[in-house]
């Protein structure tokens, strides 16, 4: 999906987060495959195919991601962090965004009631994962 440089954000700080983006409802946050095609390779001056190579993929998996036919999935973001120096999380963040985005305009969720947690359960749930 092309955005022509029309993305709506603005930034804010959130330690939980560290940068949110927020953007304008109608439009959808960018595909990592477009920040690679329309940004990073460029910059790169290399070819895809090289930097296929250099990633260790094949060159079609390369171009499914840069035409958004693919995702980036946790592997591929490792892989783009570490080529790119900018690190894993925010190749994967992309791809959540992106993913959530469409996930929130597209699922029917009018039939869904929201219910109320009982402490017991939010407790459990802020606790979940300690060693307490």
């Amino acid at each position: 999906m092309q955005h022509n440089g029309m993305h709506s954000k603005t930034c804010s700080y959130d330690k939980e987060d560290s940068l949110m983006i927020k953007r304008h409802r109608s439009i959808d946050p960018a595909h990592s495959g477009e920040i690679l095609r329309e940004n990073v390779l460029p910059a790169l001056g290399m070819s895809k195919t090289a930097v296929a190579e250099i990633l260790g993929i094949s060159r079609q998996t390369l171009y499914d991601i840069l035409n958004e036919k693919q995702p980036v999935t946790a592997e591929m973001a490792v892989r783009f962090g570490k080529l790119f120096g900018n690190g894993s999380q925010f190749w994967i963040n992309l791809q959540r965004n992106y993913d959530l985005a469409r996930a929130e305009r597209s699922v029917d969720i009018s039939t869904i009631p929201t219910l109320e947690i009982m402490p017991t359960w939010t407790t459990a749930v802020r606790d979940c994962g300690t060693d307490g």
